[in-house]
């Protein structure tokens, strides 16, 4: 009884002195430019990604399509445009992730683009040089999204495979994005400004978002101070030269519309 007593007192003091740093922290996988660059290998597992968050985005092993996960499920948007919950042993060589914890709601009912609704969405944020959890919810009148398809060894670079992903466009759809604005001195490590990836309520669509137009949308915002980056522990990523800005290549990649 004695020892039982000692063990909850023990988790207890862990949970104090480490809960709300916990919720704060921003887990990422992998930099940017060593993804830009083909390190598509396995890096961490799916259970190891619950540890270290419920919310954020990614991709797979072999660049197997977006990753979306929200409420520590993690759904996989593959190029032919089918959604499927990946179970704890699926391989992720990309991702940022944490425990999502609303710091602001926001309600908006206008008819704003990505850019207009970034902008606005600018107004709210605390400073620009923290990281920016976001989920938002609601009735879209179209979303434009991609997936890439999956790759071979020897990799290729991501912006020779962003030149044969399918693309998508829906219109009037309920759905979720989530994602992260990450600040400018991320550059290099992570994409800076507003990276996000949708799905479907209906699980029909998704993938990572190009575009959009919003009709009704409910927006949480999770704001974080705190941010580890795990790099990866492969001979390709050693021999890696990251001394390169490749800030032009991750823009055609990542925003090109």
């Amino acid at each position: 009884m004695a020892y039982k007593s000692t063990s909850l007192l023990c988790m207890l003091l862990i949970c104090l002195l480490t809960g709300c740093a916990h919720s704060d922290l921003v887990h990422q996988t992998s930099s940017i430019d060593a993804l830009l660059q083909g390190e598509y290998g396995p890096l961490i597992s799916v259970a190891q990604l619950k540890e270290q968050g419920d919310t954020g985005i990614g991709t797979f092993e072999h660049l197997d399509g977006e990753m979306l996960m929200l409420n520590g499920i993690v759904y996989q948007i593959k190029s032919d445009g089918t959604i499927h919950q990946r179970d704890n042993a699926t391989q992720i060589p990309f991702a940022t992730v944490k425990f999502f914890k609303a710091d602001q709601t926001l309600s908006i009912s206008d008819d704003l683009t990505f850019a207009q609704l970034s902008k606005q969405l600018d107004q709210h944020l605390p400073t620009e040089n923290y990281f920016h959890a976001f989920i938002i919810r609601g009735t879209f009148k179209s979303v434009k999204t991609r997936s890439v398809p999956r790759q071979t060894p020897p990799y290729p670079p991501l912006i020779e495979v962003v030149k044969v992903q399918p693309t998508w466009t829906f219109e009037n759809v309920t759905g979720r994005l989530v994602g992260f604005k990450c600040p400018t001195f991320s550059k290099g490590l992570n994409v800076p400004g507003y990276h996000l990836h949708f799905l479907r309520d209906d699980h029909s669509g998704g993938g990572h978002v190009l575009d959009f137009t919003t009709d009704e949308i409910h927006v949480q915002i999770d704001s974080s101070r705190q941010w580890q980056l795990t790099l990866p522990d492969t001979d390709f990523f050693r021999e890696m030269n990251l001394a390169k800005d490749r800030s032009k290549e991750l823009h055609k990649v990542e925003k090109d519309r």
